[in-house]
């Protein structure tokens, strides 16, 4: 794990983005954008904005770092040394892996707006309170079906 440089003690924010591959391929696509709302907050040098872009880009489309890389043409330790901002790629690394991401070059550096960060956080809030009031409510009308038979 990496440490912070400012407070060695803490964790660096980037690990908080790095799962295994698996786990990050067969996660729910409205948790990972809950969780990047929360970190795009802190996360301001365009190596880091890149990295986030290239993780997210490539989670959408349910690519490992290997799959990717492959499709890209380039090594996947490189790759990896990317998405972990550790390189920076030059122009036409950054379109080649836009090309196999299959968006436009510019949107591996868009950071969401505060007014869009809202609205996915009150997205995410509003699916969960649904989703809670949906369990709550069968439940509750599956008790009292059962009860009354009884």
């Amino acid at each position: 794990m990496l440490k912070n440089s400012k407070n060695p003690q803490e964790p660096n924010l980037l690990d908080k983005l790095y799962l295994s591959n698996e786990e990050c391929v067969n996660r729910d696509k409205q948790i990972n954008i809950a969780c990047e709302v929360k970190l795009t907050d802190k996360i301001k040098g365009i190596k880091e904005v890149l990295a986030l872009n290239l993780k997210k880009n490539r989670l959408k489309l349910g690519l490992t770092q290997e799959k990717l890389s492959e499709k890209a043409n380039i090594s996947t330790h490189y790759f990896a040394m990317i998405e972990l901002a550790k390189k920076f790629p030059s122009a036409s690394m950054l379109e080649r892996l836009a090309m196999a991401l299959e968006i436009e070059p510019h949107e591996l550096f868009y950071m969401p707006s505060t007014a869009e960060k809202a609205l996915i956080e009150l997205k995410a809030t509003i699916t969960t309170d649904i989703e809670q009031i949906i369990s709550d409510t069968v439940e509750k009308v599956l008790i009292h079906k059962y009860s009354d038979k009884n």
